[in-house]
């Protein structure tokens, strides 16, 4: 039988008007955060699918989180995408980052590119702990630097079910459904400029020094007033010392997001700098990003 390769590839630039723009800088169009509520209900086969597929890593169906039902990434995707408003229409590029796997088989960024009029490019970023999201917001200001893509989605997702009893690492352990939608459009009104950094190779007990680096430079290179906030990873090792907003443990994936999300009205109304970051000790990892929040003044600022 003949092999079949499938290959997914993006509008080529000049389709976009994109070929001739240029480096450009990424900006904070749209911050979406949904909690959501009690799951669906697994079907019978699912019941069939997950006891093989625990059986053959060793562990046990738990039946009473079976019980519990699960909300999918495809059921978080699905609840933000009406959110998106008038970023609903083309994006050139979409990343979901998820710190958890899935609770059902499937692929929701397929779902994504066929309720979006013109779908560009979509991909899922795993098995990279808490880093995962920043990871996505380099390959989104790389993308923008080429002048290969203007508007860029990143779905950030935590779900909670856990169907066997074997451990998980605090720091990756998700105890609330949640999503978060990140909308970077050159073109929009710009809610906050990115600049994401590489990750910094770090042991532990760096990592209080390398925060503080992250902190001077922030304070260092903007006029604005800095807001740091630190991850569930980040937090533990830094213990009580440093000045930050902590995230509450749970959403390894979406916390840090969700709290930025809440503080963007403020923060947009004041002027800000936003310093995100977080370490992975499994990897050994320091993370980081700046948001540069500036004041709406003005006509804009009382409509």
């Amino acid at each position: 039988m003949p092999e079949t390769m499938y290959v997914t590839t993006s509008h080529p630039a000049e389709d976009l008007g994109l070929a001739d723009s240029g480096p450009r800088t990424l900006s904070l169009a749209l911050a979406v955060h949904h909690l959501a509520g009690p799951g669906r209900p697994f079907v019978d086969h699912d019941h069939d699918y997950f006891t093989d597929l625990l059986t053959t890593h060793g562990l046990t169906l738990d039946e009473e989180r079976f019980a519990a039902g699960r909300n999918s990434y495809t059921d978080l995707v699905s609840a933000l995408v009406p959110e998106m408003g008038r970023y609903r229409d083309r994006f050139d590029l979409a990343m979901m980052v998820s710190a958890a796997p899935d609770a059902e088989p499937g692929w929701p960024m397929c779902f994504l590119t066929e309720v979006v009029a013109a779908p560009g490019l979509a991909f899922a970023i795993a098995d990279q702990g808490v880093m995962a999201p920043f990871t996505a917001l380099r390959l989104a200001t790389d993308w923008a630097r080429a002048g290969t893509a203007r508007r860029i989605l990143l779905f950030a997702l935590d779900q909670a079910s856990v169907l066997h009893d074997g451990p998980v690492p605090d720091h990756l352990r998700v105890v609330e459904d949640s999503g978060v939608l990140l909308v970077f459009d050159i073109d929009a009104e710009p809610q906050g400029r990115l600049e994401a950094r590489r990750p910094q190779r770090m042991r532990p007990e760096a990592v209080p020094g390398g925060w503080s680096a992250l902190l001077g430079e922030a304070h260092a290179t903007t006029d604005l007033p800095v807001t740091a906030v630190a991850g569930t990873g980040l937090a533990g090792a830094l213990g009580n010392a440093a000045e930050r907003l902590d995230v509450p443990p749970g959403r390894p994936a979406t916390g840090m997001w969700a709290v930025l999300v809440e503080g963007l009205p403020t923060w947009r109304a004041e002027g800000r700098r936003v310093l995100m970051a977080d370490y992975d000790p499994d990897l050994g990892r320091l993370s980081s990003c700046l948001i540069d929040i500036e004041p709406v003044r003005g006509e804009e600022a009382r409509s």
